[in-house]
């Protein structure tokens, strides 16, 4: 990668940074500067009540606003932030959290994002995680059918 596209890769990769130290501190003042104003959270695996998809800066600066409802703290920890050799622009972080739910439940998962940062803001959040984990954090269950003889 020529230098002046490992620079841009550095900066892109300390901003998805920026941005997940901000959701560990519940810093919205940071979180206002890092984002684009076109920006969308994705969270194609999420549970219902939860949005598969929130678009436009204030719908999810008020999304991201209202996580603190239901977590006590993030505790997002581990991180593995990486740009594409072909496009620095484009990003992929995996972590793990360590989370306390105000329903006193222990909440811990995987994660994997996927994001874009355009005009030196973070225009796209994508963040795959296994559901089934944060269905059982929120007090549901799943149950396997029983087996036909």
């Amino acid at each position: 990668m020529p230098s002046d596209q490992t620079e841009l890769a550095i900066r892109n990769i300390e901003l998805l940074q920026r941005h997940l130290n901000a959701i560990n501190t519940w810093d919205f003042d940071a979180m206002r500067e890092i984002l684009h104003p076109e920006v969308t959270l994705e969270l194609p695996f999420v549970v219902d009540p939860f949005p598969r998809s929130v678009s436009g800066f204030d719908n999810v600066m008020a999304f991201m606003e209202s996580v603190p409802e239901f977590a006590e703290a993030e505790n997002l920890h581990d991180f593995t932030i990486n740009a594409f050799a072909s496009d620095p622009n484009e990003l992929v972080a995996e972590y793990v959290s360590d989370m306390k739910l105000k329903n006193g439940r222990e909440y811990k998962n995987s994660y994997v994002v996927r994001a874009t940062v355009r005009d030196g803001k973070l225009a796209r959040f994508r963040e795959y995680f296994d559901g089934i984990r944060l269905l059982r954090a929120l007090g549901g269950d799943t149950v396997m059918p029983e087996a036909a003889d």
